[in-house]
């Protein structure tokens, strides 16, 4: 969508092709046919770098809140066809199913990435508002909430951490402090 601070262009990423990608064909900008990867592995890609590189203090990188944002912007595609797994995507609830990715979503809390989140938005085109669609440009915060909701929809969440991850896309979860109750009105030890 247009938008006064988005240049316009096209990406292309050439990558080798790992012999486990599926496929789509698209109709190209020409009008014929194309073959891509198809969306669901690109997803995967998406919270693989969610549950790795972003979450990785040593290599912070702001513009990596793009894949936050992808997976935000997909996320009724997700949830969709998380109703009907493909094999790849069974091989990805496989894969991602572990405190991997809680831990992603609890150090998505971190002020780091708001700040980033905020300094990416406007680079961003802005989506139209629709009933499907009623903010067209999110706040870090709802999508935040919406990335834990689309975890929880396509099943990739362990099942000791649904309830947790269940107030983080209800909005409501807060970072736990350690318990420090054994600390208090103690003296130094001897």
């Amino acid at each position: 969508m247009p938008h006064k601070r988005v240049h316009g262009g096209l990406k292309l990423e050439l990558v080798p092709k790992p012999n486990r990608l599926s496929l789509a064909r698209v109709r190209g900008l020409t009008g014929g046919t194309v073959q891509v990867v198809d969306s669901m592995e690109i997803c995967m890609g998406k919270w693989e770098a969610v549950c790795g590189r972003l979450t990785d203090t040593d290599t912070r990188h702001g513009d990596l809140i793009r894949h936050p944002w992808d997976l935000g912007t997909m996320s009724e595609e997700l949830a969709a066809r998380a109703q009907h797994p493909s094999l790849a995507l069974s091989e990805m609830i496989e894969e991602r199913c572990n405190p991997d990715l809680t831990d992603a979503l609890r150090k998505l809390h971190d002020p780091y990435w708001e700040a980033a989140f905020d300094a990416y938005a406007p680079r961003m085109a802005t989506r139209p508002i629709s009933d499907s669609n009623p903010a067209a440009d999110p706040t870090w915060r709802p999508l935040r909430w919406l990335v834990a909701q689309v975890a929880l929809d396509m099943n990739l969440v362990p099942d000791r951490d649904r309830a947790e991850v269940g107030e983080m896309a209800a909005g409501q979860w807060r970072p736990r402090q350690p318990d420090q109750t054994r600390e208090r009105g103690r003296g130094p030890s001897r």
